[in-house]
């Protein structure tokens, strides 16, 4: 008797929506549109959020993968992040549960994979620009050396 009650209860806790679904982050509305909070980011996916000084955008990373995220919202200490600016800038597909206001980040499909992409210490890819005096300069210019890559504006 005991176990076929034990078997019931373990077959209606398996149909029965849970609170949390596993690997989702729950979402908040700011300004009409979902977001979620730093912290939830780095709890439950992994994302890190780096604020940056002076500014309103942070800098969002996942693994070796790092972007710039220019909208969010900053209530008592936490830093809040939209959706869908994030899951952009990251190259991640958001799969949200409106029913429970929980989101779900996923690798988009069509992405080079990480070996494709340019990271600390690899090869730089070849571009060219213009020195402040006008003349042109290629990253190939420097082969064989090491180069830092100093980006700056005057706006």
């Amino acid at each position: 008797m005991k176990l076929l009650l034990a078997l019931c209860l373990a077959a209606v806790a398996s149909v029965m929506p849970s609170d949390a679904t596993e690997g989702s982050i729950a979402t908040v509305l700011k300004n009409g549109r979902p977001h979620v909070s730093a912290s939830a980011l780095a709890a439950d996916a992994g994302i890190t959020i780096k604020t940056l000084p002076g500014q309103t955008a942070v800098a969002a990373c996942l693994r070796d993968r790092c972007a710039l995220v220019k909208e969010t919202v900053r209530e008592e200490g936490e830093v809040f992040v939209p959706v869908q600016s994030l899951a952009d800038a990251l190259g991640l597909v958001a799969v949200e549960d409106s029913g429970t206001r929980r989101v779900r980040f996923e690798p988009a499909r069509n992405l080079p994979s990480a070996g494709a992409l340019g990271t600390v210490g690899s090869l730089a890819p070849n571009f060219t620009l213009r020195r402040l005096d006008g003349t042109p300069v290629s990253v190939s210019d420097f082969r064989g050396k090491r180069v830092l890559i100093n980006s700056w504006a005057r706006w």
